[in-house]
């Protein structure tokens, strides 16, 4: 008996082909690790974007990256004028804001941010509401006494998805809050709930 040996097929779409032999490709599904098929696919999902002379980015209305399963996003945002819609995904950190001023809410429900280290680098303004909902929060939540917003929520108080926090997390957060006034960014109330965290036991929240 004689058995026939195929070739691997070639998956890549026929209009692909050419291209994939000239230049490095980078497969649909990973538009999230290449600068130029993010912007591509930003455009493409109905989403208005603009690059200032910096390359940052500015969208027009809401930015809808909910349940892509990405880990980071290759392009930074300065400006998003609406909501800000990152849940469901793989993000660890805040390396795609820019200072960014976000219009609306800023939902991060159901993540893996283990710290908010950074947080106030990325953003600096959120109109309204935070979501962290569902994050396995374990250290560095004193950034959000360094940012102008108006409510924060840990679990799905404002019908917001992601399972609510508990144990250290929720108690850290609950101190956030207690010296936290809505849109002012205090450095006083900063020092006070880093003092706090840490006679609550709670140094490693205690991080910028």
């Amino acid at each position: 008996m004689r058995f026939r040996v195929f070739a691997e097929a070639d998956e890549t779409p026929h209009h692909l082909r050419h291209w994939k032999a000239k230049e490095k490709y980078v497969p649909p599904d990973k538009w999230w690790e290449d600068r130029k098929l993010c912007i591509e696919h930003l455009e493409k999902t109905s989403h208005s974007i603009k690059l200032n002379k910096q390359g940052v980015i500015n969208v027009s209305g809401d930015l809808n990256l909910i349940d892509c399963g990405i880990p980071h996003i290759a392009v930074k945002f300065g400006l998003i004028d609406g909501l800000c819609k990152l849940q469901g995904n793989k993000l660890t950190d805040f390396s795609w804001g820019d200072n960014c001023i976000i219009r609306g809410n800023l939902d991060l429900g159901d993540n893996r941010f283990e710290s908010l280290k950074g947080i106030s680098k990325g953003v600096s303004v959120v109109a309204k509401n935070i979501n962290l909902g569902g994050n396995p929060l374990k250290r560095g939540v004193l950034g959000l006494l360094l940012l102008d917003f108006k409510e924060l929520a840990y679990g799905n108080s404002w019908g917001q998805r992601g399972a609510s926090l508990t144990g250290k997390a929720e108690k850290a957060l609950d101190i956030i809050e207690k010296h936290r006034i809505k849109h002012v960014v205090d450095h006083d109330k900063l020092i006070d709930a880093q003092h706090e965290l840490i006679e609550a036991g709670l140094e490693e929240f205690a991080e910028v």
